[in-house]
């Protein structure tokens, strides 16, 4: 059997994307394939972690990077819409609720084009918390093979959450729970009051 690429596994191909709508309108439900890529270009676990080894505040760094990427995600997200996106817009207009949904349209962004290869499911989602569980972590797998304690990716996360957060306007408690084995990491985001 082939090796699939990256990009196989990531974008489907054209005529396996789910397609709703009349003959004149069709809309597009999957991530657009160039929001991913960009995303993928703008996140460099290499770069990353020729800083760290040479850095003594590695959280400072992750929390900067985590930052970083939000900045460029929020943007990209907003170019490349679909009608995912546009429908839960504007489902949160009228209702006036903008999480979980909104919020966790960005966490879906981020996970699916800056770590492709991780392992997510949302466990809980309500109007009240978001809770979701990532295994076989890329990030958390590339800084052990540079030889950088795993435990500072928690810093890279947090930021990312709280960038989000803050981009769209929300006031999130976030947690993380760490498995013993090493395997899975619990995100736990509550909306703020």
């Amino acid at each position: 059997m082939a090796k699939k690429k990256l990009k196989d596994i990531v974008c489907p191909s054209p005529e396996n994307l789910m397609v709703i709508g009349s003959s004149t309108v069709p809309y597009q439900y999957d991530i657009p394939r160039h929001l991913v890529e960009e995303m993928s270009a703008v996140f460099n676990f290499d770069k990353v972690a020729d800083n760290l080894r040479n850095s003594k505040d590695k959280g400072a760094i992750l929390r900067d990077y985590g930052f970083k990427v939000v900045k460029e995600l929020v943007p990209l997200e907003k170019k490349h819409r679909d009608r995912t996106a546009e429908m839960i817009d504007m489902v949160a207009a009228k209702t006036g609720i903008y999480f979980p949904h909104v919020f966790q349209r960005y966490l879906e962004v981020f996970y699916n084009s800056v770590m492709p290869k991780n392992r997510y499911q949302v466990d809980v989602s309500t109007v009240r918390e978001i809770k979701t569980e990532v295994s076989e972590c890329t990030f958390k797998k590339h800084l052990t093979e540079a030889g950088i304690s795993e435990d500072v990716c928690r810093e890279f996360c947090r930021s990312v959450v709280e960038g989000i957060g803050r981009s769209l306007g929300m006031n999130l408690k976030f947690s993380i729970k760490h498995d013993p084995a090493g395997e899975t990491c619990e995100h736990q985001f509550i909306a703020g009051e």
